[in-house]
């Protein structure tokens, strides 16, 4: 059986939607220093400060969102994992909450 290393982080972005800058430590540390397979970014903000950090992230993983709003989540898969299909999927449990953000993956 394989094992992943999954890990996730909130970010707390929603603190601050309009003027916020991702921290250059988050991708250090999941690039550098965790290197999971899967990571799961909550309260990402997916504005123009972001993109550095994503453009970064991009270089060892696959990045799934749901950027229809200010507070958003981010998944990355690990380019090097053998994935048959990958299938995001949203879930809004109510009219006025956030929309969450799940992803299938099938691999082998």
């Amino acid at each position: 059986m394989m094992e992943l290393k999954i890990i996730e982080w909130n970010i707390h972005g929603a603190d601050d939607v309009y003027g916020y800058e991702m921290p250059s430590f988050v991708t250090e540390e999941i690039l550098n220093n965790q290197k999971p397979d899967v990571f799961v970014l909550t309260e990402f903000i997916g504005n123009t400060s972001s993109e550095e950090a994503m453009n970064r992230l991009r270089t060892k993983y696959t990045l799934y969102d749901n950027f229809k709003n200010g507070n958003a989540v981010l998944i990355g898969v690990k380019n090097t994992l053998n994935i048959v299909s990958a299938k995001p999927y949203e879930l809004t449990p109510e009219p006025d909450m956030t929309t969450f953000l799940g992803l299938e993956l099938v691999f082998y």
